[in-house]
């Protein structure tokens, strides 16, 4: 009965350890993205402050 319980144990470890994991990455993906995104628009605005002024 006891040996029973620690693999449960070890397994409900796993998954726990697996979901958080999951969310850890979904985490840094939406920062990674959200970064690109503010890099690009920045980009994007300088390029049409650029043209704005050259013309």
């Amino acid at each position: 009965m006891l040996k029973n319980n620690i693999l449960t144990d070890r397994q409900t470890d796993r998954q726990t350890d697996r979901q958080t994991d999951r969310q850890t990455d979904r985490q840094t993906d939406r920062q990674t993205d959200r970064q690109t995104d503010r890099q690009t628009d920045r980009q994007t605005d300088r390029q049409t402050d650029r043209q704005t002024l050259s013309r």
